[in-house]
């Protein structure tokens, strides 16, 4: 079976009130049942992943342009524009790509697109701006599927423990789903900069060409393996349209039995 029976939830009557200490029992236990949905799991870590790939290069971005290539802020201003633009208008591609193929494998396609823009920063020279502009309108165009598909991907797994359990909990869910989101972008912030003065990189100084390509390697290459560890935790995600065509026919038919007055 694909989809396990949903379990029976217990009558609320029947039960005594709460103490302290069950109170905290149960709030283990609830937390245990969500990290026991593997699909939401899997899901979360990818994510958790590929956040902290977005969050070193958000940290990042203009001790680059201004060490790197040499931008002003004028340049730098019209980077983060087409950066931002791109994804924007590329949101539409990506979800009528993942009508067709899946959000899953859409999603990593589009984080192997970001890998495939990345691998060449260590590469550039101050000033191709240029070339650097490409690989912001490209690794913006990959940004639009990390803002639209896994949300759609979240909804869906939890489509499959309100199935799986009997109880709707998605608050918890997009509260874990937050909380990844802020450690992974806290954590690129906390590992770029302590990272680089280790490796003699100086904000607003001079730097020497080792200490100027340890920045370019923080800052793209570093992202692009993390981005690859995502991909494979994405990969394969077991949540397929299919799967999640059979959880909410099945959802539906337990809320029509719940209800019969509802057609």
């Amino acid at each position: 079976r694909e989809v396990p029976s949903p379990l029976r939830p217990h009558s609320p009557a029947a039960q005594p009130a709460p103490t302290a200490h069950s109170r905290g029992r149960l709030a283990w236990s609830t937390l245990g049942e969500l990290f026991s949905n593997k699909p939401f799991t899997r899901l979360l870590s990818g994510w958790f992943v590929n956040g902290l790939a977005n969050g070193l290069p958000a940290a990042l971005f203009p001790l680059y342009l201004q060490h790197a290539l040499g931008a002003d802020q004028v340049v730098s201003g019209v980077l983060i524009m087409a950066y931002f633009v791109a994804g924007i208008v590329a949101i539409p591609g990506w979800l009528a790509l993942s009508r067709r193929h899946g959000k899953h494998r859409v999603w990593c396609w589009a984080m192997i697109l970001a890998c495939v823009a990345f691998v060449w920063v260590p590469f550039l020279q101050p000033g191709q701006i240029e070339i650097f502009f490409i690989i912001c309108v490209l690794t913006g165009t990959a940004l639009g599927a990390d803002l639209a598909l896994p949300p759609a991907m979240q909804a869906d797994v939890i489509d499959f423990d309100r199935l799986r359990t009997g109880h709707d909990r998605a608050g918890l869910f997009f509260a874990l789903w937050s909380m990844s989101t802020k450690l992974a972008l806290a954590l690129g912030v906390g590992i770029a900069f302590p990272a680089l003065a280790a490796l003699g990189f100086v904000a607003g100084a001079e730097n020497d060409p080792a200490a100027l390509m340890w920045l370019a390697v923080i800052y793209a290459g570093a992202p692009t393996v993390l981005k690859l560890c995502a991909i494979t935790i994405i990969w394969n995600h077991p949540m397929s349209a299919r799967r999640h065509g059979i959880i909410r026919r099945r959802l539906d038919a337990r809320d029509r039995q719940a209800q019969p007055g509802i057609r």
